[in-house]
Parts: structure tokens; C-alpha cells; sequence
């Protein structure tokens, strides 16, 4: 009997209430048992910029139970405490990312690419407007900004 000729699987591998995922980029709402929507991405979307930003996890534990607290109830340390020359706003972005409440976060990715285009725009006019504060700029967030946009982006594109 040839593959497509198969019976297939009545039974689904999830079912309501059950966990499945990399714990570490689950959002509250997941561990909880919810539905997921576009805002669970967005937070795990904030777990993957804040782990390339700093080269640490946005949330850690021992083990999976104190894993699940921390993202339940911690909040991770500011980019701008890891990495002080990270621009201010893409502080704001990560943050309002991993917030705990789905209705807190954003709504939709448009919503964040948007975001992170102001930011690139903005930080573009700043260092035209301040050459000073240009210098002290680290070069790689002028890169790493458009890059996450660009990641937004074609995310958006793909769905």
C-alpha cells in the first residue's frame, strides 16, 4: 500500500489545555493552556530579538517549573542595562513585546514593524540632527534595527 493510500490520524497530537513548545519562547497565555494568537508570536518573536541583542535568555530556571515562573511572573533586565548603546526605543519595543498581558502587547506585527521603522527613520534624523551623539552610536544597532524590520517584515509577508 503506497503512502497517500494510508489512513490518517484521527486523533490530534494536542488537545485543549496541553503545553507544546520550546518553554523558554512561550508566552504566559501558552503555559496557561490558551489559545494562541498573533500576540503569542509577538512575544516569542521578544524572546528572540532580546536572546540576539544580549546573548542571554529574556527568561531562565534551573529547571522547567522555574522556568515557567519566571516567565509567568520576572521580567527580564532592560536591554539598555546589557547593552547600553542599544537605542532607547528598541528598549520600548522588546519590552511592550514581553509583556505579560496579551491586550498589553502588540496587537498585530504590522503594528511592530511599524515600530521598528520609526526607529531606524528616527535614529537616521538623530544622527544627522546630533554627529556627536552619531559617533557614540555603535554601528551594529544601525544595522541590527533594519535587519529586525526586515524579519517583521517578510514575516508579515509569508503569513
Amino acid at each position: 500500500m503506497a503512502l497517500s493510500e494510508a489512513p490518517t490520524i484521527s486523533s490530534p497530537i494536542t488537545g485543549a489545555g496541553s503545553i507544546l513548545g520550546t518553554f523558554q519562547y512561550m508566552a504566559p497565555e501558552q503555559l496557561e493552556g490558551q489559545e494562541a494568537d498573533a500576540r503569542t508570536d509577538i512575544f516569542a518573536f521578544g524572546t528572540v530579538v532580546y536572546e540576539m541583542l544580549t546573548g542571554n535568555k529574556a527568561f531562565e530556571g534551573k529547571n522547567q517549573a522555574s522556568l515557567i515562573g519566571a516567565i509567568m511572573h520576572s521580567e527580564p533586565a532592560p536591554l539598555s542595562k546589557l547593552q547600553p548603546m542599544s537605542p532607547p526605543g528598541l528598549d520600548r519595543v522588546v519590552k511592550k513585546c514581553l509583556t505579560k498581558v496579551p491586550d498589553r502587547r502588540w496587537q498585530a506585527a504590522s503594528d511592530l514593524r511599524d515600530e521598528l521603522q520609526w526607529i531606524v527613520e528616527v535614529g537616521s534624523e538623530t544622527d544627522k540632527l546630533h554627529p556627536i551623539l552619531a559617533q557614540r552610536h555603535v554601528i551594529g544597532w544601525r544595522r541590527a534595527v533594519p535587519l529586525l524590520v526586515g524579519s517583521v517584515i517578510g514575516g508579515l509577508r509569508s503569513a
